[in-house]
């Protein structure tokens, strides 16, 4: 069933939902300023361009933290450094936007070097602050800039919202991404999330860092938090690439004593943000004017029904199709058969084992389409009524275009199960995003 629970006229309503939603859990401050420099890439006679610093910090260092990273085997410096980090406390992260620092010459001895002016700033040691970068691929990090921002980013400890740590982590991000959510023993989880393109993570999102004041250990926070990763943030796609900065970062504050052990629903709150904000990232996609919500029901292997699902939401055809409101639905069925038909072991399963709706209207079944002139009306005003235009710098709405497919008999001896994937259509806007993305 469609959710059409969250509705926003503005962009003043919207910011004014995210102040409500951050519910901010207890110990935990954040920090925003914004400086300028001058690529080195591009030299001294270019333009100064925007960057900000942005700080989530605990009240103390601890050991009750995790993180899961990207399996882009091109990765950020900041990506390396977390990596390392393992085991060790942590009290706060660090993250710029504008350069991903990724393989520049002594992209890990520059990130440290940030992480050092902002930790003496903050009176933190630097080995207990965590470094992100998201943006250009391949410039170096401004470390001068930054270090001299550093000062005025502790001035701003504890005066700066989640809501606007959320705006000031984006980069080509339509409008800030922020989610809460409460067990039923008080605890709170929220999170901040960047990220609109190379998006098809296997891991976690472009950046998300989530916060939590429950007195959770590493190794409980590692497991809810690689499950929440599956099913949220593993089952998006904006464009099909993967990025080299992947990262989540669940932090715990351990500032209220829980009132029983183990602390209750701390899972499902953490699965529910990470939901959330998987959901935000791929509506505020580069261009992205429709949602598909895809839905496979299958005994396949859950890895291989993803796969099947990521194939129909990565299909180039059925996203422009999707994107000019075309019921275009013979693109959806040879998408499907594509991908079953480049797996050996998937070849038995043919045409008539398929059956596929878009919205409520079965559009495929037994190996016959079952279209015809009242339905490509209804089909296209559906996918009409499921346009969400981002450009205002809000989302209107949080409609989804629902695609269903099911794979019938021969597919293995498992009970039918359903996984289902978020994917973002293709415009023109994706293009001319990434076409001047540096110019």
């Amino acid at each position: 069933m469609q959710n059409t629970s969250e509705v926003y006229h503005n962009a003043g309503a919207y910011r004014a939902a995210l102040q409500e939603r951050a519910l901010v859990p207890r110990g935990f401050r954040f920090a925003v300023t914004a400086t300028e420099f001058v690529p080195a890439e591009l030299g001294e006679e270019a333009e100064p361009l925007p960057i900000k610093l942005t700080a989530i910090l605990a009240p103390a260092a601890s050991r009750a933290w995790a993180a899961v990273l990207t399996r882009n085997r091109v990765t950020g410096a900041p990506v390396e450094v977390v990596r390392g980090h393992r085991g060790r406390p942590v009290r706060g992260v660090v993250i710029n936007n504008k350069v991903a620092n990724v393989c520049a010459a002594d992209g890990e001895a520059a990130a440290r070097s940030v992480l050092a002016s902002v930790g003496a700033a903050f009176g933190v040691p630097a080995a207990q602050l965590l470094p992100a970068s998201t943006g250009v691929i391949g410039w170096q990090l401004p470390v001068a800039a930054l270090a001299a921002a550093a000062p005025q980013l502790a001035a701003n400890l504890g005066a700066t919202s989640a809501a606007d740590a959320a705006e000031a982590i984006m980069t080509t991000d339509a409008y800030p991404k922020l989610r809460s959510a409460t067990t039923p023993s008080g605890h709170r989880v929220l999170g901040i999330a960047k990220g609109a393109g190379m998006i098809e993570p296997d891991m976690g999102t472009m950046l998300a860092f989530i916060v939590t004041d429950a007195p959770a250990t590493a190794d409980e926070l590692q497991e809810e938090l690689q499950g929440a990763a599956r099913s949220s943030f593993n089952a998006i796609t904006v464009d099909g690439d993967q990025s080299t900065s992947d990262m989540v970062v669940l932090l715990s504050s351990r500032e209220r004593e829980p009132d029983a052990a183990p602390v209750a629903g701390l899972g499902a709150a953490v699965r529910e943000v990470c939901a959330g904000l998987a959901g935000d990232i791929v509506r505020n996609g580069e261009g992205t004017r429709h949602v598909m919500a895809i839905a496979v029901t299958s005994r396949l292997a859950e890895a291989d029904a993803l796969a099947v699902a990521k194939a129909v939401g990565n299909g180039p055809l059925v996203k422009t199709a999707v994107y000019g409101n075309d019921p275009n639905v013979g693109r959806i069925a040879s998408a499907v058969g594509d991908y079953l038909g480049s797996r050996p072991d998937l070849r038995r399963i043919g045409a008539r084992d398929l059956t596929i709706s878009l919205g409520d209207r079965q559009v495929f079944d037994g190996g016959v389409f079952t279209l015809g002139p009242a339905s490509e009306r209804d089909l296209s005003d559906y996918l009409v009524s499921c346009r969400c235009d981002t450009s205002g710098g809000f989302p209107p709405h949080d409609r989804v275009v629902r695609i269903g497919i099911r794979i019938g008999g021969g597919a293995g001896e498992r009970e039918p199960h359903t996984v289902r994937a978020l994917a973002a259509d293709l415009g023109y806007e994706y293009v001319r995003e990434n076409a001047d993305y540096r110019s």
